[in-house]
């Protein structure tokens, strides 16, 4: 499990703490054929298999499984939930396949979900099959380091519809059934032009709860509202540019160290700390004063308040990973630490959902039956932490 240097290309944390988690679970299921060709086929390919590691996907099934694991199901019932999410282990396997040119070729078992597709996790390369293959465990011999790439796929007899990177059948120039093999050509490398295919069934669900697309996100590298007024604080606060925005594109830990300045200058220098508070009152209205605010009500432990303003700055900016974790870090004060547990392992799939989803907390009373953890918090709250919830529900095995 050395042959990955998890510090070699962006989403270096993703990828170290998958490797680290790939390892704990081959350590628990030594005797499981898939999770140890898994493994294998990952050392083998070195860095070529940091597109699958850093997929959200693989951090979502690493998670279900050692969720399995802790509630010792490899002991209590190894062939109920355990076994089912192991198979999973295939397609990971063969899509490392396709990005590694050594493994060009191999043929791997990946089962059908049970909308009938055969997804490639990392590599944008999935099969749209009849329903009748859910749950149907095929041969996949993909190799996308051709270009334009190739995908074979054995069957048995019958029609089938193979698409490549993509919902729409326009990228497909030709699908040629041989006997029991069908061969797809695709008009464009899915690894430059799509580099996932994330489950977009949630967006039907979504829909058919009455919620709306959202058509307002603006993506911006800066927060905005960093006015004259609050210069000399953000200066004094480590920001002397602003509040940078950090998104998941940036694979950094934290770009706002605000928080940070704020909380020492509270105990090291009381006096400094009341006159920066003072010219945060007094500053305009705009997103760099909310925050400020949020980070003062942080300070001084008024979590409920630093919820509430953290919530409205992410509805706001719904792709800043550094306010979401500020959100989830002040809920967990409150005593709720599952939405900082869920965002902490399903960060890509919380931020596509608050991106697409129109901010609304009523969609979510259909979706989310029986929950009524958030209903006396405010709107943005209610509309954040509902979503955190969803992507929870969703993924969880149970």
């Amino acid at each position: 499990m050395t042959a990955v240097d998890p510090t070699v290309e962006p989403g270096n944390a993703t990828r170290g703490m998958n490797l680290i988690r790939l390892e704990w679970v081959r350590r628990r299921l030594a005797g499981r054929a898939e999770i140890a060709e898994l493994c294998a086929v990952v050392a083998a390919a070195g860095a070529a298999a940091g597109p699958v590691l850093v997929d959200h996907r693989f951090s979502g099934w690493l998670s279900r499984l050692i969720r399995l694991l802790d509630r010792h199901a490899d002991k209590l019932l190894p062939d109920g939930d355990l076994r089912a999410t192991c198979a999973q282990a295939g397609a990971f396997t063969a899509a490392i396949h396709c990005l590694s040119p050594a493994a060009a070729g191999r043929t791997t078992n990946v089962r059908a979900d049970a909308n009938g597709v055969v997804a490639l996790p990392g590599t944008g390369v999935w099969l749209a099959l009849p329903r009748s293959y859910a749950g149907v465990t095929v041969r996949v011999r993909a190799t996308v380091t051709t270009d334009p790439p190739v995908v074979e796929v054995d069957l048995p007899p019958g029609t089938v519809t193979v698409h490549l990177g993509s919902e729409s059948p326009d990228d497909i120039s030709s699908v040629t059934p041989t006997g029991s093999t069908v061969t797809a050509r695709a008009t464009a490398n899915p690894l430059t032009a799509r580099p996932s295919m994330p489950d977009t069934s949630w967006k039907q669900r979504w829909v058919a709860a009455g919620g709306r697309a959202r058509t307002d996100v603006t993506r911006t590298q800066w927060l905005p509202g960093a006015t004259a007024e609050l210069r000399e604080t953000l200066t004094e606060l480590g920001c002397p540019q602003g509040i940078p925005v950090n998104s998941l594109a940036d694979s950094k830990q934290r770009t706002d160290p605000s928080i940070d300045h704020l909380s020492l200058l509270r105990v090291r220098s009381p006096e400094r700390y009341r006159s920066a508070v003072s010219r945060i009152e007094a500053a305009p209205d705009g997103d760099v004063r909310r925050l400020l605010e949020g980070h003062v009500a942080y300070t001084e432990r008024d979590m409920l308040s630093a919820a509430t303003i953290y919530a409205d700055l992410v509805v706001r900016h719904p792709h800043d990973v550094d306010l979401w974790r500020d959100l989830t870090f002040a809920v967990r004060h409150l005593g709720d630490p599952v939405p900082g547990e869920t965002w902490l392992f399903h960060t890509a799939d919380v931020i596509a959902r608050a991106e697409a989803c129109e901010p609304d907390p009523a969609p979510l009373s259909q979706l989310l039956p029986s929950f009524s953890r958030y209903d006396e918090m405010p709107h943005a709250c209610r509309f954040v932490l509902g979503l955190v919830e969803w992507v929870r529900r969703d993924l969880d095995p149970r």
